[in-house]
């Protein structure tokens, strides 16, 4: 089952009966898993709060063993495991659940572990496109959306940039070679707008 939400454009010209009646692909995508489990589920830095916590409990064990609970501690290394091995599930299945799509027309983005997802965002409802680039090259491309449209934050969310909760942004998380990509959307949108604008000129 997929709830499907668009996002409408401004109406700034006339349709332009030229252009054919399908969208052209420009390129398609999914978040990358390590990536993904890094910065959306966190699961090294959970992995080291665990570490610390067994750290600790060793050193406890080794200084005063009176003390030592090794039952507790094999507990507490279960739990470690488990969690971060769920993080890791988290991750893969957001990776297998999420599909970025950018034609010469629109974004659409297609998400959801539990209930998928479809939105649909037309160029002409972008105001900005920033891009975030990570050391390993994959990265973040939000897109601030002009006023009075957009989503609830909870809705997209991870699809969303942090922290943004009153006036929500779409965004392509984890994405491989996201300067590439995030130069390429830039430009289809930058075009967009231009051709906007020379329409309105010539009308």
């Amino acid at each position: 089952m997929t709830a499907a939400f668009a996002i409408a454009a401004p109406r700034t010209r006339a349709p332009d009966l030229a252009r054919p009646a399908e969208p052209a692909l420009k390129w398609t995508g999914r978040p990358a898993w390590r990536s993904c489990a890094v910065r959306i589920w966190r699961a090294p830095l959970v992995a080291v709060y665990f570490g610390l916590l067994l750290a600790d409990a060793a050193r406890v064990s080794l200084t005063t063993p009176a003390h030592s609970d090794l039952l507790g501690d094999a507990a507490l290394l279960a739990i470690a495991v488990g969690v971060v091995g769920l993080l890791a599930l988290l991750a893969w299945l957001t990776v297998r659940t999420t599909t970025y799509i950018i034609t010469d027309r629109h974004v659409e983005m297609h998400f959801g572990i539990g209930l998928q997802a479809k939105l649909v965002i037309p160029f002409g409802a972008i105001e900005h496109v920033a891009i975030r680039v990570h050391g390993d090259q994959t990265g973040d491309i939000a897109l601030r959306l002009i006023k009075g449209q957009g989503v609830l934050y909870p809705k997209l969310w991870p699809h969303a940039r942090p922290w943004r909760w009153f006036r929500a942004e779409p965004m392509l998380r984890c994405v491989p070679r996201a300067g590439v990509v995030g130069t390429l959307l830039s430009r289809a949108v930058a075009a967009e707008a231009a051709a906007h604008a020379e329409m309105r000129v010539s009308a």
